[in-house]
């Protein structure tokens, strides 16, 4: 009788540590998961959750980009290869979902605004053009450099860090959580 009870006290101690050891990689993958789409949401929403976020800094140099073409449509042709490659860059940063491909975007977007301003500065604009030209492309620099001190990607690769170290390797390996893609 005594070996009988030793027996289920051993299947009951493994059949317990087997229940928690299951309930940690799903229960902390829930969580994991939860953290995770919280810290992606910073992007859109804001470290402080203001709006005051880099996807709403892209979206905001993306609309000066596209006043300046407006501007410099007045003086270049429309086909013009500075007003193609800002339309394009534009219209790509719009259509991306990675943090990362953004940033690649919108290097590419600064690259042809950057262009697009040196040759309609060489131009000899009308004096309001020129005031709203330079009143987008300062919009456009100032966007970038609130974007440089955005606090997301410190949010994210903290996220990342916590996903490298155990349990969580094994929580998020479990359960196919990914890393949080970075604006980089």
């Amino acid at each position: 009788m005594k070996a009988k009870f030793l027996e289920n006290k051993k299947i009951a101690i493994i059949a317990a540590a087997a229940m928690i050891f299951i309930s940690v990689l799903l229960l902390g993958g829930v969580k994991l998961r939860r953290d995770r789409d919280k810290v992606q949401e910073l992007f859109y929403s804001g470290v402080e959750k203001d709006s005051l976020s880099i996807y709403n800094d892209l979206a905001a140099r993306a609309e000066s980009s596209q006043n300046l073409v407006t501007i410099a449509a007045k003086y270049l042709d429309a086909n013009a290869k500075e007003i193609t490659s800002v339309q394009t860059a534009c219209k790509s940063l719009l259509e991306l979902e990675l943090p990362s491909e953004m940033y690649n975007a919108n290097h590419d977007l600064t690259v042809a605004v950057d262009a697009l301003y040196s040759k309609i500065a060489d131009m000899k604009l009308s004096e309001e053009d020129s005031r709203l030209a330079s009143k987008q492309f300062t919009e456009l620099s100032s966007r970038n450099q609130t974007i440089s001190h955005d606090g997301f990607n410190g949010e994210a690769s903290r996220f990342n860090t916590v996903m490298k170290s155990f349990p969580a390797s094994l929580i998020t390996a479990v359960n196919g959580i990914e890393r949080v893609d970075l604006f980089r």
